[in-house]
């Protein structure tokens, strides 16, 4: 690969000039293999994006490796666009999403414009609002419970709490269920041992897109998924069962203040049924999560497409 002069200039200039990628280079912990990859895909892209024209580039989420390759390479006349795909969950933006080299990257928000912002300053953040969120009153009939993937930060005792309270639906309340399960965890079948799956609605999320499955909620669980900001916007209570909420977005610590955040099962029900009692109190708690989609969500469906044609030119 060496032997390129072109592409031995590019690696020579990516290196020095690139932060992201000059402060990994020069990381001894990076293992000498995963390096040596990053050159080839350095290499690869630099000789494909040199040799074609795109009026534009566009990419969801954005926080790969291969995203900042292709943006940093890209030819000058070919615009780079992003799209935000989901919502943070700790307080600290991770570093996929620092130092990028979008030219437009469309959020949903002037909460995550101005957090992008302290890291990106090269990008130029638009509030665009969520196209795929569109709220409707119909079906609403489902608890819906947004699993995690499977990874260290999630506790057995945390999925316990969400497992008891699937339990619960299906056998205290003889409800229907909808499971929407992580794509990257094969094993989602764990919350529902010994239970009645005729009850349990599985939703893909290769087949069944997030507006669908929040659209059929009329109250949603999570231990810290992202998509409990998206079911903000759906007008039902909303309830993390996380333990620890002090390292989690602002967003978990306001749900906690206002009685929307357990990790036990009988504080859960016992709020439900209190609101279910108080219309007053109900009518408060609805009114502080909508608050909550308006910070993250300033604007969505056909509004939120309209903004978009305006500003992908």
């Amino acid at each position: 690969l060496g032997k390129t002069k072109n592409y031995g200039q590019k690696l020579k200039f990516f290196k020095k000039n690139n932060f992201k990628f000059s402060k990994f280079f020069k990381n001894n912990i990076v293992k000498s293999e995963i390096k040596q990859n990053l050159i080839i895909l350095i290499y690869y892209y630099s000789e494909f994006l040199a040799s074609q024209k795109f009026e534009k580039i566009i990419s969801f989420e954005g926080d790969t490796v291969i995203h900042q390759i292709i943006n940093y390479l890209k030819r000058n006349d070919s615009q780079s666009i992003c799209f935000q795909w989901g919502s943070f969950t700790t307080d600290k933006i991770k570093y996929g999403f620092k130092h990028m080299y979008f030219d437009k990257y469309f959020v949903w928000s002037d909460y995550y414009k101005k957090k992008f912002e302290i890291y990106n300053l090269n990008t130029k953040f638009i509030v665009t609002g969520n196209p795929l969120i569109n709220y409707s009153s119909n079906n609403k009939k489902y608890p819906v419970f947004l699993l995690n993937p499977k990874e260290i930060s999630i506790s057995t005792e945390e999925e316990n709490v969400l497992k008891d309270l699937i339990r619960y639906y299906i056998k205290q309340c003889n409800k229907k269920v909808i499971l929407r399960y992580h794509p990257s965890d094969d094993e989602y079948k764990r919350f529902v041992e010994n239970l009645d799956e005729k009850k349990i609605n599985f939703h893909n999320p290769y087949k069944f897109d997030l507006n669908y499955t929040l659209s059929k909620g009329n109250i949603y669980f999570s231990i810290k998924s992202s998509s409990l900001v998206e079911a903000t916007n759906y007008k039902s209570l909303v309830f993390s069962v996380a333990r620890e909420v002090e390292y989690l977005e602002p967003f978990f610590k306001i749900l906690k203040k206002n009685k929307l955040n357990y990790h036990n099962v009988k504080p859960i029900i016992k709020r439900i049924n209190d609101l279910s009692k108080n219309k007053k109190n109900m009518k408060k708690t609805i009114k502080v999560i909508n608050s909550l989609a308006e910070m993250h969500t300033k604007y969505n469906g056909t509004k939120s497409l309209s903004i978009i044609k305006k500003n992908i030119d």
